[in-house]
């Protein structure tokens, strides 16, 4: 029988070795943390939704994390964009183009609606229960942007 392992560092594992330590950490950081910051905006809609129970502090704590992590990780890509990206088909760089612009976009859109959410609570009123077609095109549109950021993160640095 045949066992490979990567104690090794040679053929084919010596390759995903140096590929593993070759991606950039602040794009591992970035592409595991934008899953957490899911979790907790999911979190927080389904919450109110279901139970009235608006977390705002939640979000609030995720809106300083997304502007002080995340868009500072936009502004570094922008700035200095991934190697990988030089070196990947058109389309690729395209998808890298419109997932930067649908980031930034649901960031503001993150900021708009928890201000809604916030004032509408304040009053006794429930925003993602009351306005649901803003709800659920904010959901659909965050998740289109989660899974192009983390396709983008496999194309470039796993595959």
């Amino acid at each position: 029988t045949s066992s490979r392992s990567c104690s090794r560092p040679s053929g084919p594992c010596a390759t995903m070795v140096n590929d593993m330590t070759s991606i950039p950490a602040y794009s591992i950081f970035s592409a595991a943390s934008e899953l957490l910051v899911t979790a907790a905006v999911f979190y927080v809609v389904w919450r109110a939704w279901q139970y009235n129970d608006f977390r705002r502090g939640l979000l609030g704590c995720v809106l300083v994390f997304e502007a002080v992590v995340n868009i500072s990780y936009m502004a570094v890509r922008m700035l200095a964009p991934s190697s990988s990206l030089h070196d990947s088909p058109g389309w690729l760089t395209t998808t890298a183009a419109l997932h930067g612009i649908l980031s930034l976009a649901m960031f503001l859109f993150l900021i708009f609606i928890t201000m809604l959410a916030w004032r509408d609570n304040e009053r006794g009123h429930n925003f993602f229960r009351e306005s649901p077609a803003t709800t659920w095109a904010f959901v659909g549109l965050w998740t289109a942007s989660i899974v192009s950021g983390e396709f983008l993160f496999v194309m470039l640095y796993l595959v």
